[in-house]
């Protein structure tokens, strides 16, 4: 990172609830003025500063940093640092509707434009179209962990991407928010083979080409998305491609296992849906060799976990590391450009642990403990557009986050 010091300091007082920021039938309507528990002060003033359970984070700016509305906090560079541990619940997400795009082109709102590519042709022309790679949301709401050691930097965590059944058919819903929610009534493939549609328990809901577009158009289909575990390590790795997800289908592994970035056993694909909780974890593990594992917790713990081996030659070679944690609104193929105006959203992004690894026995230690630095991007340096953008509040120990650019 290219990190300019501000000499000042983010201080959020404990409130006894979240605002109404952070609840996503308020969320549009409540005020993105800096609210009175959020403000800055020198350095030298922080420790004195707010009651106790305050969240005190260094302000730093990251001139390279552009093309996301990104919340990172990052942990001191020491030696002894192995590994981050975080426990939370996914954002509630709202997608601006003028943001879809199929096939890479812009398309608006992706009701209206599964509509018209399946009005437009064969059904086989429009699911080609509809289930191209470039096709979805241009904003990709992220929740990530990360490492920086030796001149290389790991983003490791979970990305909104669309969502796959075992049988690597990419799954459409009829739910107004994009996304089926883990819920079989409410996830479709079309079976090629038998020309059908069948919801997520195989039951054929549509039989026929011209019965299938009818179908979808009926009840407002879009394709379906879900967070979806990613890594990347930059530099690359030698051979492997940097940006990586899990393989579609087992019987693609093979393949697979032959550009991404992996060791040990390809890992098995994963879901996880907004507002489910999670614990995410990713460790040195060994010499040039990192672990990121993710599954559900609390009341989620059923959700099947995720775990991956991932290729990452400057870590665990005893040199000061440094870690990190991320909430973000991406944008696609914006990476180091100005950031795009938006309505996305990321609503109420809990915080609940947020634990850096420490010493011979990776003691998990509290990462507000650390003297911890808030990193912003380009785009949002400016404490004023900041504080509109995100709204952070600390409540018993958690930390919920919203984006609202």
């Amino acid at each position: 990172m290219t990190v300019v010091g501000r000499g000042t300091t983010h201080v959020i007082t404990p409130r006894t609830a979240p605002g109404p920021a952070h609840e996503a039938a308020t969320a549009t309507t409540a005020p993105r003025q800096r609210d009175g528990d959020t403000f800055e002060v020198p350095r030298r003033r922080a420790p004195q500063t707010g009651p106790a359970g305050s969240l005190r984070t260094a302000i730093a700016v990251d001139d390279r940093a552009q093309g996301a509305y990104f919340h990172k906090i990052v942990a001191p560079a020491r030696p002894d640092a192995h590994g981050i541990r975080v426990e939370g619940q996914l954002p509630e997400v709202i997608l601006d509707p003028r943001r879809f795009a199929v096939g890479g082109v812009v398309a608006g709102d992706p009701v209206a434009a599964t509509r018209r590519v399946l009005e437009g042709g064969s059904l086989d022309t429009a699911m080609g179209r509809l289930n191209d790679w470039r096709t979805g949301p241009l904003d990709k709401p992220s929740v990530y962990l990360g490492g920086r050691a030796g001149g290389q930097e790991a983003d490791v965590g979970l990305s909104m991407d669309r969502v796959y059944d075992p049988a690597g058919r990419a799954v459409f819903t009829d739910l107004a928010s994009g996304s089926d929610g883990r819920d079989p009534a409410h996830q479709f493939v079309f079976d090629s083979g038998a020309r059908a549609l069948k919801n997520g328990r195989g039951d054929v809901v549509a039989a026929g080409d011209d019965a299938v577009k009818q179908f979808m158009i009926d009840h407002s289909m879009q394709p379906s998305y879900a967070f979806r575990p990613y890594w990347r390590a930059s530099p690359s790795e030698p051979g492997t491609t940097n940006w990586n997800n899990p393989p579609v289908t087992a019987a693609g592994a093979a393949d697979w296992a032959t550009r991404a970035n992996h060791t040990g056993t390809p890992p098995t694909n994963a879901y996880f849906y907004p507002g489910e909780h999670f614990a995410m974890n990713v460790r040195e593990a060994g010499t040039g060799a990192l672990r990121l594992d993710i599954r559900g917790n609390g009341d989620d713990s059923a959700i099947p976990a995720f775990g991956v081996g991932i290729r990452a030659s400057s870590f665990g070679k005893g040199s000061a590391t440094e870690w990190k944690r991320i909430s973000s609104i991406d944008q696609k193929g914006n990476e180091g450009r100005p950031v795009t105006p938006t309505s996305s959203m990321a609503i109420g992004m809990v915080w609940e642990k947020s634990e850096v690894l420490l010493g011979a026995n990776r003691t998990p230690t509290p990462l507000s403990s650390l003297s911890p630095t808030q990193v912003r991007g380009r785009d949002l340096a400016d404490s004023a557009i900041y504080d509109r953008t995100f709204n952070i509040d600390v409540v018993n120990g958690r930390e919920t986050v919203t984006i609202r650019p």
